[in-house]
């Protein structure tokens, strides 16, 4: 990854693949200027939907034998960073969760997202919903901070190819899987 300096605090510096400082610097701006809560996860989503209208996708065509391939965008030194992923028909992710904050931008395709919570409180889920998303939907979940067991979820692909954008308050990698 290339390393460029953001906007407004030049001692952070940030990991961005080159071609998309742009997108990943206004994503920081962003989340810069606002405390996390619904409009930022709103201000987010809407320019997360605008990744398709400014770069190529057909690049995130990745033909693995990986449940799905992850293509990082950028990083910045507090956590936050931004993953297009991209999905082959009828492959999955596990029941996972993820930080504070975690969006989801379907930016190609169709997904299913199937939502669980804690029953018990012991680490035992339970499926509360299931939804299918449409290319250009974005949807997005604000937890507790300091935990990396929020939003409770497994993907799986329905269509051919897929691509979505995710954006998290810190590394995604770092979210509890679970088992049913």
């Amino acid at each position: 990854m290339k390393l460029v300096e953001t906007v407004g605090n030049p001692n952070e510096i940030i990991q961005v693949k080159p071609g998309y400082e742009d997108f990943f610097r206004e994503l920081m701006i962003l989340v810069r200027k606002n405390d996390l809560n619904e409009k930022l996860g709103e201000d987010l989503k809407r320019l997360a939907l605008t990744f398709p209208s400014l770069y190529e996708l057909d690049v995130f065509d990745i033909d693995s034998t990986n449940q799905y391939e992850r293509t990082f965008i950028g990083k910045d030194e507090s956590g936050w960073e931004a993953i297009i992923m991209t999905w082959r028909k009828g492959r999955q992710s596990s029941i996972h969760g993820h930080p504070q904050y975690a969006a989801y931008n379907v930016l190609k395709g169709r997904l299913k997202l199937e939502i669980f919570e804690d029953a018990k409180g012991n680490d035992e889920i339970k499926q509360v919903n299931t939804l299918e998303i449409d290319e250009n939907t974005g949807l997005f979940a604000i937890g507790k901070a300091n935990t990396m067991s929020n939003h409770i979820h497994r993907i799986t692909c329905l269509s051919d190819i897929s691509y979505s954008l995710h954006i998290y308050s810190d590394d995604a990698r770092k979210g509890f899987t679970y088992s049913m």
